[in-house]
Order: C-alpha cells, then sequence, then structure tokens
C-alpha cells in the first residue's frame, strides 16, 4: 500500500485475533523417561561401534601398508 507521500508503507496489515484454536488440535501429557530402555539402547550402541571397530581393524587396518613391487612385464628398453 502507498501513502500520502507515494512511498511504500512497510507495516503489514492488521489481523482480527482468533482466540479459538481449531478442534482438531489436542495435547497430550508428555512422554515419561524410560530409564532401563536408555540404558538398553545406549548398551545396543556400543555393541553395534564395537562390531564396526572390530570389522575395521579385522580387514582393512593389517592391510594398510601393503608395498606392491612393480611389475617385471614392462619394462622399458634400455639406452645405447
Amino acid at each position: 500500500m502507498k501513502n500520502k507521500a507515494g512511498r511504500l508503507d512497510s507495516r503489514t496489515p492488521e489481523k482480527k485475533p482468533t482466540s479459538v484454536a481449531p478442534p482438531g488440535v489436542t495435547f497430550k501429557p508428555p512422554l515419561k523417561p524410560r530409564r532401563g530402555l536408555f540404558y538398553a539402547l545406549l548398551g545396543l550402541l556400543g555393541v553395534w561401534v564395537g562390531v564396526l571397530l572390530s570389522l575395521y581393524f579385522l580387514t582393512v587396518y593389517p592391510n594398510r601398508h601393503q608395498h606392491v613391487e612393480p611389475s617385471n612385464a614392462v619394462q622399458t628398453p634400455p639406452s645405447p
């Protein structure tokens, strides 16, 4: 909207306040903390990380510095 001086009005139009919430929104009570479930899942996560680390150290870690010998099949002829 433009005001009397021809400049744009930066205010947003006023909205009518709605005091009634939509009927479909209902809030339930918050979940209770379950200590046993937390520690069970934490232990399961620890086991999973342990399995992944053991797979890494048994397969990838021993082969990280293998020395590859150059193949003798491709040789350049000696220079005269």
